[in-house]
């Protein structure tokens, strides 16, 4: 009977995140197992999570996520806001510099590539960039928490172990919001 009101398999729901996350985060995302439940709240379940800015091929992935559950309500999601998100086995990389160079250069001659009638646009100032995600389609996460995660920072020669940080309980509040994003974590390096 529900699934009659709310006609979204799992397989349909999983091409749709990496669909919108693959768009939002101008990324590679790859995601592997996910389930959908609606009762008695809904919760979506994942594995796999992997996300990788386009052009870093010879790097892992910016985000990766072992596991995640997302629980939200139906009054929440109408005003656009996730309750919470729980994220295990969290590892952030960031790519040497250079690479990051690389991409911005890129990134660069992409934009110069857009000019329109001989003239390039006036640059929108960063007000204008950051646009309010409950007008554009997004949504607002009320709580996101992870425990055990990793920052790493890859050298750019590959002979070399990389600089890495434990983050301990990350608790995170109102992302999405134009307004900053309060946290609380503690760090380790190691």
């Amino acid at each position: 009977m529900f699934t009659a009101v709310v006609p979204v398999s799992s397989d349909t729901l999983r091409q749709r995140i990496v669909h919108s996350l693959s768009e939002k985060l101008d990324s590679d995302v790859e995601l592997g197992e996910l389930s959908f439940r609606a009762f008695p709240r809904m919760r979506v379940e994942g594995s796999n999570l992997r996300i990788r800015r386009r052009g870093m091929g010879d790097y892992p992935p910016l985000i990766a996520i072992k596991t995640f559950h997302v629980d939200a309500s139906i009054v929440g999601l109408y005003r656009k806001h996730i309750d919470h998100v729980r994220l295990d086995g969290l590892d952030i990389n960031i790519a040497p510099s250079q690479a990051r160079d690389r991409q911005k250069k890129l990134e660069v001659r992409s934009q110069k590539s857009e000019v329109k009638d001989g003239r390039k646009d006036d640059a929108a100032t960063d007000e204008e960039k950051r646009k309010d995600p409950l007008k554009d389609g997004g949504f607002v996460i009320d709580k996101l928490d992870t425990n055990d995660a990793r920052l790493l920072i890859l050298p750019f020669e590959r002979d070399k172990d990389p600089k890495i940080w434990a983050i301990h309980n990350l608790h995170m509040a109102d992302l999405g919001s134009l307004h900053s994003w309060p946290f609380k974590a503690t760090l380790t390096n190691g």
